[in-house]
């Protein structure tokens, strides 16, 4: 059976080094023919030397193309390594042997180094070669093998890189750095007060905001030159501990306040808020709405319920309301809005509550009687206050004691009087505007009054005596 010895091939090219990465599998095939590639998986690894016969009796004899690639734990591949091989016939295999080696470096065969082998049908190079000469950067390392036949075998060439030397001396650990899982972005870095050579790591690792369940945990170290060392990574298993955490967002309206809360908790699977205002929420994340200024002692308890351990963590909550106070003041026909230092806008209820034109100040005047109320813009809030009757205007005597109130006014038919009081006898009298008398009601025991004033539109007068006492305003017929 014909076979590639792998590692002569690959002499250089196959140990790889991937950083933090590390290796777990590689794959290799011949010429173009990736579709029957050859795929191995390996103990995971920073560096990796692949030594294997692979058999080549399905190709034919003459020159082919060897190609390998490597995969590292986060499931990237390395750039393909190609080189090219001569097969022999089978005839001519059987009977050579290699019975030694030359290699060079870069362009300079003059200097070329020969190593002879006892004979045998394959040479595993395993040597190492002094570079001390060369200068810092990329070279050409070349080899190649005779038979005893005398026969060389083709040139197998490999760049390299030639690292700066440097001079260890005394080096010691300096820091050191540890992270969980693939967060190396928040990995923990430690500065040791005193550098030392060799470093025995004791020391308490917060854990606390580590979920609970498996995790690795991976460290690096640093010594006095600025350099890490490579990654040694473990597996840990952190313990059920469960810590109540949460944070919040306002959004202030009008009459009321909107908290959303976000639970930042480890380890708990049940929840159960308190908002302090009598309602409760088992949510992980509850939005919830108060309609007080006030603070509250708002308190998120996180259960672990497999285990029976808890949790509370208790905040204070200011909640500020942006409420308008919308009261009025009245004293006859001057309405005038508590509140200051907002925007106004007077309407007539009688009216579906439409605008009053130009009436924009926090008082207002009626200059007829009617239902009024203001509507208040205040910290981004519009709240309307209730109608205020206005019943005093187009009064022209009025000798009663008590106050005598007659609405709707205007009216389209129907009014109502409201004498203040029972009365025990009283005569309520319509004229129009040129005297005639157009209406005479008396009426006994009674405080309110109801008429149906069948009359054409215009200006009355109404007169109502009662105990030798008088009263006459003006009225309105739509």
């Amino acid at each position: 059976m014909k076979h590639i010895y792998f590692l002569i091939l690959l002499w250089l090219g196959v140990i790889c080094s991937y950083g933090q990465s590390n290796i777990e599998e590689y794959e290799y095939w011949f010429n173009n023919d990736f579709a029957n590639k050859t795929t191995t998986t390996v103990t995971t690894t920073q560096q990796l030397l692949v030594n294997q016969n692979i058999p080549t009796t399905g190709l034919t004899n003459g020159i082919h193309v060897f190609n390998i690639r490597f995969k590292d734990n986060e499931g990237l591949w390395s750039s393909t390594t190609s080189e090219f091989f001569y097969k022999m016939p089978s005839t001519a295999q059987s009977t050579s042997n290699l019975v030694s080696y030359e290699y060079w470096l870069d362009n300079d065969y003059a200097s070329a180094v020969v190593v002879n082998t006892p004979v045998q049908k394959q040479i595993n190079v395993n040597e190492l070669i002094s570079m001390s000469t060369l200068t810092n950067g990329i070279h050409v390392f070349n080899i190649r093998f005779k038979d005893d036949r005398g026969l060389w075998s083709s040139t197998t060439s490999n760049f390299f890189y030639k690292m700066p030397e440097q001079t260890i001396g005394n080096n010691l650990i300096t820091e050191y750095r540890y992270w969980v899982g693939n967060d190396f972005v928040n990995a923990v870095n430690v500065v040791l007060q005193t550098p030392i050579k060799q470093f025995n790591l004791i020391d308490n690792l917060d854990f606390t905001k580590i979920p609970k369940g498996e995790h690795s945990i991976s460290f690096q170290f640093k010594d006095n030159l600025g350099m890490w060392s490579s990654v040694t990574t473990d597996t840990i298993t952190k313990k059920s501990l469960p810590i109540a955490d949460f944070s919040y967002s306002t959004q202030v309206g009008c009459g009321s306040t909107v908290v959303s809360f976000t639970d930042l908790s480890i380890d708990g699977d049940e929840y159960l808020w308190n908002f302090d205002d009598g309602n409760t929420s088992t949510l992980a994340n509850p939005t919830h709405v108060y309609n007080t200024s006030n603070t509250y002692q708002v308190n998120l308890k996180v259960t672990d319920t497999l285990l029976g351990t808890h949790d509370t963590h208790t905040i204070n909550l200011p909640i500020n309301i942006n409420n308008v106070d919308v009261s009025v003041t009245q004293n006859g026909e001057l309405l005038t809005a508590n509140t200051t230092g907002a925007a106004y806008q007077w309407l007539d209820c009688n009216n579906g509550f439409s605008v009053i034109d130009g009436e924009t100040n926090q008082s207002f005047t009626a200059t007829q009687n009617g239902s009024y109320a203001v509507k208040i813009t205040q910290n981004n809030c519009v709240e309307t206050s209730t109608c205020y009757a206005v019943t005093t205007l187009n009064v022209f005597e009025n000798t009663f004691s008590n106050k005598i109130i007659v609405y709707p006014n205007p009216t389209y038919g129907m009014v109502k009087i409201d004498l203040g009081k029972v009365m025990k006898a009283c005569t309520v009298r319509i004229n129009d505007i040129n005297g005639k008398l157009i209406n005479l009601s008396s009426y006994k025991n009674t405080q309110t009054l109801e008429l149906d004033l069948n009359l054409e539109p215009g200006m009355y007068f109404i007169s109502i005596d009662s105990e030798n006492k008088k009263t006459t305003m003006k009225l309105i017929k739509h």
